[in-house]
């Protein structure tokens, strides 16, 4: 996947035909289920990769001024992407989506006890 909006076709395809109302939501989040149990299990057949290990690490004594105002000092910036399940829709939208995701999280821990 190479960014932002590369959510599997088939797993918004489900999350849409449940927002669409051609299937419930506990059928939904089934499918869901089992299509991310088996996106885990090819996942896992793969070698896993040797950690990464900075060859280099700087540590830095931080004023109080630096303390109390992080954006201060140079420092990298973290940056995290939330992911549109249903990119387009309106917002309530994606939070049915994100609902049904959660269930069938819920599904997944269910089938693994």
């Amino acid at each position: 996947m190479d960014g932002p909006t590369d959510f599997p076709i088939p797993m918004r395809d489900v999350i849409e035909s449940y927002l669409d109302g051609s299937q419930s939501f506990e059928s939904a989040a089934r499918q869901l289920a089992a299509m991310i149990r088996d996106l885990v299990a090819n996942a896992k057949s793969t070698a896993p990769e040797p950690p990464y290990r900075p060859s280099q690490i700087n540590l830095k004594t931080l004023s109080p001024t630096e303390w109390l105002n992080p954006r201060s000092f140079d420092a990298p910036a973290g940056e995290l992407k939330v992911l549109p399940l249903v990119p387009g829709r309106p917002p309530e939208d994606e939070r049915k989506a994100e609902a049904l995701l959660q269930r069938a999280c819920s599904l997944l821990d269910e089938m693994d006890k």
